[in-house]
């Protein structure tokens, strides 16, 4: 990854030319308008909640670093991107160490610039007996790897990142206070509504255990009262060895899981092996880490995955 200072020097230099990192959520290269209130974001689900958030009032453009298609965990911040960050008046991190590449990048680039960390006010899930961390790892690292940041992948997780997205929103604007409070109440309304439909629909099923693809679904797990029984990937990208699927496919029998579950941004192939090791059936469930840059992109996917877990555990059998 480029150095910070590499990266402003870069900037400078093609900034005449555009920017190479496009995406459409608006913002170009984060050119502020006279009187605009410029807002950044890391990644989709961020986005999408401060989206909803900031609704129609007029006079503020919400932008995102990381395009809808990429996730936070290889990305690397270019010159347009601190083009973005140099214009911003707010900027809104996930938080729980996932995007602190990018946020410490800010607090050096931009000393003074209001950051909020949306998941501050989660009560983090650690993943420490998934083996996330190595015992090499310096004590900090273990702590920082230890944390599992995908809260926003729970619609009642979400409701609490909104409400401080909110309160951040109207420290920056507080003229618009009033306009961001109610979108938030309203917004976290629908997303704790959702989040009752997943905790209706895992206390109907018969079977609670579950195995995922990653650890993305730990919160909504615990905020529903299923059990993760494993997970195929416990750090992104680095498939298991042969040794650790087999072990998960043995413990997946003796556990009786209900489930396997992959995830769209990555291949089903290891959850099929599993799935023809164990006879338990594949479903995919969405964590709506990237997508379409849609404002209720969030709630359309977790509606599809409530339904696609009702299936899964027999909460609503297919006909």
């Amino acid at each position: 990854m480029k150095t910070l200072a590499a990266l402003i020097v870069a900037a400078m230099l093609v900034a005449p030319m555009g920017c190479r990192n496009k995406n459409p959520a608006g913002g170009g290269q984060g050119v502020k308008k006279p009187g605009e209130l410029k807002v950044l974001c890391t990644f989709l689900p961020v986005w999408i909640f401060t989206r909803n958030v900031v609704g129609n009032r007029p006079g503020v453009a919400v932008d995102v670093l990381i395009p809808g298609h990429q996730g936070p965990h290889d990305y690397q911040l270019t010159p347009g991107d601190m083009t973005r960050i140099a214009n911003a008046d707010l900027f809104v991190a996930n938080g729980l160490y996932l995007d602190e590449f990018i946020t410490d990048t800010v607090r050096k680039a931009r000393p003074g610039l209001r950051i909020v960390e949306a998941a501050d006010g989660v009560t983090p899930i650690s993943s420490d007996d998934q083996g996330f961390w190595n015992q090499s790892d310096s004590a900090t690292e273990r702590f920082r790897l230890g944390i599992n940041p995908h809260a926003f992948a729970s619609p009642g997780q979400a409701a609490r990142m909104v409400d401080r997205i909110a309160g951040a929103l109207a420290d920056v604007d507080p003229a618009g206070a009033a306009d961001y409070q109610k979108n938030a109440r309203d917004y976290a309304a629908r997303l704790t509504a959702l989040a009752a439909d997943f905790k209706a629909a895992a206390a109907a099923a018969p079977d609670k255990k579950i195995v995922t693809f990653h650890n993305s679904f730990d919160y909504l797990a615990r905020d529903t009262g299923l059990t993760v029984a494993g997970v195929i990937e416990s750090v992104p990208g680095q498939e298991p060895a042969a040794g650790e699927l087999a072990r998960l496919a043995a413990k997946i029998r003796s556990a009786r899981v209900a489930a396997i579950f992959s995830e769209p941004q990555y291949s089903p192939r290891l959850a099929q092996v599993l799935s023809a090791e164990t006879g338990v059936k594949v479903y995919e469930l969405d964590p709506v880490a990237t997508g379409n840059m849609e404002p209720d992109y969030y709630e359309k996917t977790m509606r599809k995955n409530l339904q696609t877990l009702k299936q899964a555990l027999g909460a609503d059998p297919a006909p």
